[in-house]
C-alpha cells in the first residue's frame, strides 16, 4: 500500500513537471506568434500547477494586490455611466500566469527549452514579417496571408493577431534572449558564441521593430537596449554600444523621412493622431477619476467628451480603441484606484526579483529587459489592462522570477513531500 501510494505520487509530479515544460514552450512559442496559442500554453501549464500546488505557493508573488485589482476592474464596469461590456477583464484571470510560468521556469532545463522555444516565434515570426515587407499582405482577417497583390514595402503585420503587436513582441523577446544568453548560457559557451548569439537577437530586434513600423516598439527597443547593454558591460563598451545605438537611431530616422516626414512633423508639432487621442483620454478621465469608465468603455467615453466639446476629435476620429498610453487607459478604465493597483503589484513583484536577483545570474538582466521594453513601449500602446499584450509583461517577470527562485533538486523534493 505504501509503495503504491509512494509511486502514485512520483508519477503526478512526472505528470506535472511534463505539463510544466510543455505549456511554458507553448507560450513561449506563442508569444511572437498567436495569442490563442499563448493560452493554449497557459492551460496545459496549468495543468502541471494544479497537480502539485504546493510547489506553486512561493511564486504567488504580488497575489493581494492582483485580487484587489481583479475585483476593482470588474466593479468599475457596473460603476460606469455607459452601457460597457459586464464580462470580467481579461486581466482577472490572465495574471495567474505569472506565477504558473515561473514554477515552470524555475526548472533550469525547462527555461532553457523555453527560451529556445522564444528564440523560435521571434524568428519564425520576424520571417513572415520580412515576406509580407518585401512581397506584400493581405488585409483580410486570416493569419499568415502573404499576397503579391497587397501592399508591400510598409508595415507587415497582416499575418499578425491584432491583440499582441508584432513589433512589441519580437522587441520584448530579443531583449530577453539577449540577457538570457549573455548572463547565464555564456557562462557554458564559448565567448565567440555567446557574443554572435547577442549580436544576432539584438539585430532580430532591430530589424523587426523597423519592418513592423512599431515607432513606440523601436524606441522602447533602443531604450532597454541601453538599459540593459549598461546592467551587464563595463563604462568603456557601455560607451562603444552607445555610440552605436545613436548612429542607428539617426539612419532609421533618415531611412524613414522620405516616406514618414510629414508625420514625424506632425508628432513634433503634437499635431498626429496619438496627442487628440491622450487629450480626449485624459479630458474622458477627469470627468471619471474614481471609477473610470469601465471595462471596454473607452470608445463610448471619449465619443461623449468630444460630443461635450471638451475634446476635440483627431484626424481618425475619437474612438480608436484604447488611450495607446498603459498609465493613462489605468486611469480612464479604472480611475486612479486602477493604476494604484496595478503599479502596487508591478512594484511588489519587481522588488522580489530584484532582492533576489543573486540567486541566478540572468535574474537580474531578465528583470531589467522586461521591464524597459514594457515601460517604454507603454507610452504609446495600451500594454496593460487592455490589449493582451500584457502576456509580454507577464512571460518577462515570470522567467525572471523563475530563474530567482530557481529549485534545486534537493528543494524540490522536499516541497513534494
Amino acid at each position: 500500500m505504501l509503495m503504491s501510494l509512494v509511486h502514485s505520487g512520483r508519477a503526478r509530479v512526472s505528470w506535472a513537471d511534463t505539463s510544466l515544460a510543455v505549456g511554458l514552450l507553448i507560450s513561449a512559442v506563442g508569444m511572437c506568434v498567436s495569442v490563442p496559442l499563448v493560452y493554449a500554453g497557459y492551460a496545459v501549464a496549468a495543468v502541471g500547477a494544479l497537480l502539485e500546488p504546493r510547489r506553486l505557493a512561493p511564486f504567488l508573488v504580488g497575489w493581494p494586490w492582483a485580487l484587489a485589482l481583479s475585483a476593482w476592474m470588474t466593479l468599475c464596469g457596473f460603476f460606469s455611466s455607459f452601457e460597457v461590456s459586464r464580462v470580467p477583464p481579461g486581466w482577472t484571470y490572465c495574471w495567474l500566469a505569472l506565477p504558473i510560468w515561473a514554477l515552470a521556469a524555475s526548472q533550469p532545463q525547462r527555461l532553457a527549452l523555453a527560451m529556445w522555444g522564444f528564440a523560435s516565434g521571434a524568428v519564425l515570426a520576424t520571417t513572415l514579417a520580412a515576406l509580407q515587407f518585401f512581397i506584400g499582405y493581405g488585409n483580410d482577417v486570416p493569419p499568415w496571408r502573404i499576397d503579391r497583390q497587397g501592399p508591400k514595402m510598409v508595415k507587415a503585420s497582416g499575418f499578425y493577431s491584432h491583440w499582441i503587436r508584432f513589433g512589441d513582441a519580437v522587441a520584448f523577446a530579443a531583449l530577453a534572449l539577449a540577457a538570457w544568453l549573455y548572463r547565464f548560457r555564456g557562462l557554458a559557451l564559448s565567448p565567440i558564441w555567446w557574443r554572435c548569439g547577442v549580436a544576432a537577437f539584438l539585430a532580430l530586434g532591430l530589424a523587426a521593430t523597423f519592418i513592423s513600423n512599431a515607432r513606440g516598439a523601436f524606441i522602447a527597443f533602443i531604450v532597454g537596449a541601453w538599459v540593459l547593454a549598461a546592467s551587464l558591460l563595463p563604462w568603456r563598451r557601455l560607451g562603444v554600444f552607445t555610440v552605436a545605438m545613436i548612429v542607428i537611431l539617426g539612419l532609421t530616422v533618415a531611412l524613414a523621412w522620405p516616406t514618414h516626414g510629414a508625420r514625424i512633423q506632425n508628432a513634433m508639432a503634437g499635431r498626429d493622431g496619438r496627442t487628440y487621442i491622450w487629450h480626449t483620454a485624459w479630458e474622458t478621465f477627469r470627468q471619471h477619476p474614481l471609477t473610470g469608465v469601465g471595462h471596454r468603455g473607452y470608445d463610448k467615453g471619449a465619443l461623449a467628451t468630444v460630443a461635450q466639446g471638451l475634446s476635440e476629435a483627431g484626424p481618425e476620429g475619437a474612438d480608436m480603441g484604447n488611450a495607446h498610453n498603459s498609465f493613462l487607459s489605468l486611469l480612464v478604465l479604472y480611475g486612479v484606484p486602477g493604476l494604484f493597483l496595478w503599479s502596487a503589484w508591478l512594484f511588489s513583484v519587481g522588488r522580489e526579483i530584484w532582492g533576489l536577483r543573486h540567486r541566478h545570474p540572468a535574474a537580474g538582466p531578465l528583470l531589467v529587459a522586461t521591464l524597459s521594453i514594457f515601460l517604454v513601449g507603454s507610452l504609446t500602446e495600451d500594454l496593460a489592462a487592455y490589449a493582451s499584450s500584457r502576456f509580454q509583461l507577464f512571460f518577462g517577470l515570470a522567467v525572471a522570477l523563475g530563474c530567482a527562485r530557481t529549485v534545486s533538486p534537493a528543494e524540490g523534493e522536499l516541497l513534494r513531500r
